[in-house]
């Protein structure tokens, strides 16, 4: 790859270490985006069950401060 884009005209027919280093740089680029969207969308998921949630026993006469749901992999410290 880093070959090809330099513009040596020269056919080689082994992997350089650079050519390693940028596949696996790019590789764990698009995985942390990857990531993050999918992060982002269970997350949005997570807050859209819990507004439904909480509209839904509002609605039954329950207040919202007798409600508690609780998010899965996220704690919410406070500090005293």
């Amino acid at each position: 790859m880093t070959t090809q884009s330099s513009g040596i005209s020269a056919s080689l027919s082994y992997v350089k270490a650079i050519d390693v280093w940028m596949t696996t740089c790019l590789a764990f680029v698009f995985g942390a985006l990857i990531e993050y969207s999918i992060v982002n969308v269970l997350a949005r998921k997570q807050t859209q069950i819990a507004e439904k949630a909480k509209r839904s026993q509002s609605a039954e006469g329950v207040s919202p401060e007798d409600v508690h749901i609780e998010q899965v992999g996220v704690k919410q410290c406070r500090s005293k």
